[in-house]
């Protein structure tokens, strides 16, 4: 899914969050205009929606939610993150960039800037 951006924010509609309809924990999300900008947005256990840089750290692959484990995998070197971004295993030594987040009745609002 692609969504616009206005004023360097990100709404994202209830419509099309997996967990509103019973589905999976994340979802990537592109950013119109910005071919390069994806945000990971997980909806962890205890209710709370984290949003996250798919651009791993190390090489700038895009990194990925590992529903099994319960972690963000980068495919191309096998860096693990923790659902904050926090790093568990390298080669990438920083953690990968969080957004803020607030959930309204429009959804779930990501600040870009």
């Amino acid at each position: 899914i692609v969504l616009p951006v206005t004023n360097d924010t990100l709404v994202v509609p209830p419509s099309v969050l997996p967990w509103e309809h019973g589905g999976g924990a994340a979802l990537v999300i592109g950013v119109e205009g910005r071919p390069d900008d994806k945000v990971l947005l997980i909806h962890a256990s205890d209710g709370e929606v984290i949003a996250l840089s798919t651009t791993c750290t190390h090489k700038g692959c895009d990194v990925g939610w590992n529903d099994m484990r319960g972690i963000i995998v980068c495919p191309c070197h096998g860096s693990e993150y923790d659902r904050f971004g926090g790093n568990l295993k390298g080669p990438a030594t920083r953690p990968l960039h969080r957004y803020t987040v607030q959930a309204n009745a429009d959804g779930v609002v990501i600040a870009l800037g």
